[in-house]
């Protein structure tokens, strides 16, 4: 279980109507009722153990996001490439500045690209060699849900923008909270908050990233549960967190 947590739990249930099956999910466990095909009773009651199994192992905190003040980002040594997917939610503290949300792209800035950024307050759609800027402007204090599906973007389950479908693949790693600059530098650092990030290559999930601490130093980072990785700032100055979850 590489450390994490398990907790064995008593679960009651109560049905009101007459059922067969009878299926419920809690936290990342699952548990199944079954009750027999002629049960017809009211009212049955059952009572059941499950085991929750927490996201981290026992050494990290979850907490409810991570905040970059500007210099700080996490380098998740992926290669992003068409059949890419993204999915986060951040917040920016100020939008006045160009900001990258995630990076990955060749020398050029302009060629084999996957990435988002915020640029002139709105929101900057990067695919392959395409560069769009959306209609929706951006506010501070304000959570942005975004979903990368390969090609199409997604903010607060409204399409922003659809690019050109073409194969490509990028040279350098993704980066988060910053984007690359022909590989060698960074610039466009994040002024606000990450709350998650999955990365998807071709529907399969390879970074699920969930922001916590390490408990032994209280050093900040987001902990890779697909992997069992913990990425920490890579950058200068370090992350703040959120509340603890």
């Amino acid at each position: 279980m590489n450390g994490q947590q398990r907790r064995t739990l008593p679960l009651i249930v109560f049905t009101e109507v007459p059922i067969s099956t009878s299926v419920i999910q809690l936290a990342t466990a699952s548990a199944t009722i079954r009750l027999s095909a002629a049960a017809t009773t009211f009212g049955t009651r059952a009572t059941l153990y499950v085991t929750l199994t927490e996201p981290l192992p026992t050494d990290y905190q979850q907490v409810s996001y991570l905040e970059s003040t500007g210099t700080q980002y996490i380098n998740t040594g992926y290669k992003a490439n068409y059949n890419t997917s993204v999915r986060t939610k951040v917040m920016f503290n100020e939008t006045s500045a160009s900001q990258g949300i995630y990076c990955s792209r060749d020398g050029s800035v302009s060629s084999n690209t996957y990435s988002l950024f915020i640029v002139g307050t709105a929101f900057r759609h990067d695919y392959n060699s395409s560069q769009t800027a959306t209609s929706l402007k951006t506010s501070a204090n304000t959570e942005y849900e975004i979903s990368s599906n390969k090609n199409i973007l997604t903010i607060n389950n409204k399409v922003y923008n659809t690019a050109t479908y073409a194969s490509f693949s990028a040279s350098y790693n993704m980066t988060l909270m910053a984007s690359t600059v022909g590989g060698t530098g960074l610039a466009n650092y994040l002024n606000g908050r990450m709350y998650y990030c999955k990365i998807y290559d071709n529907d399969l999930l390879i970074r699920d990233l969930v922001p916590c601490y390490r408990k032994s130093d209280n050093k900040p980072g987001l902990y890779d549960i697909v992997n069992n990785v913990f990425y920490t700032n890579a950058g200068t100055g370090e992350f703040a967190v959120g509340p603890n979850v």
